[in-house]
């Protein structure tokens, strides 16, 4: 199996359980045999940070903090996108938890445009933050970029045929 092979299924095993940092490391592990010292670190270092993120007074916190900083700065998991995405990434806000992109925020247009597109890309995002749905419920519904996603955030107001389009939407 070649290493893109590898690298796909160790991508595909994380995806499938997103909640499991038991396969995040191991390729964390698989990536340092394999010249990307920057990606493991940045992995098992945001394994480590997620149960004390928010928790700034505790001094490994900081200094997690700040590496993790560093290292986001040099794009390591961004030089994926592609280039004709450039200008949707205006709207587009992708953050990183535990080492992948973990969850997408972006205007419902955005999303019913690119969004199948950005989760196939990244399938490991999984929670997907939407604004700007007001008269986009049923479309947003239809998406294909809903299928399988774990979590759905509506972050802004929303009319009730907005809502029951999503609710009765089989993606959710």
């Amino acid at each position: 199996m070649s290493d893109v092979s590898k690298r796909n299924a160790f991508i595909r095993s994380i995806a499938k359980n997103v909640y499991d940092d038991v396969p995040r490391l191991v390729f964390a592990d698989w990536l340092d045999d394999h010249d990307e010292p920057e990606l493991a670190e940045l992995i098992c270092l945001q394994i480590e940070l997620e149960p004390m993120r928010d928790q700034y007074e505790i001094p490994r916190a900081k200094e997690l903090h700040d590496r993790e900083n560093q290292l986001l700065r040099t794009g390591i998991w961004r030089n994926e996108m592609p280039e004709e995405w450039q200008d949707w990434q205006a709207c587009l806000s992708l953050d990183c938890r535990r080492g992948f992109p973990d969850r997408l925020r972006c205007p419902t247009r955005s999303f019913v445009e690119f969004g199948a597109d950005v989760r196939q890309r990244f399938p490991t995002i999984r929670r997907v933050v939407i604004h700007c749905l007001n008269g986009w419920g049923e479309r947003l519904a239809e998406d294909e970029g809903l299928q399988n996603l774990t979590e759905l955030e509506l972050a802004c107001w929303y009319a009730d045929e907005d809502m029951q389009a999503l609710t009765s939407s089989f993606a959710l």
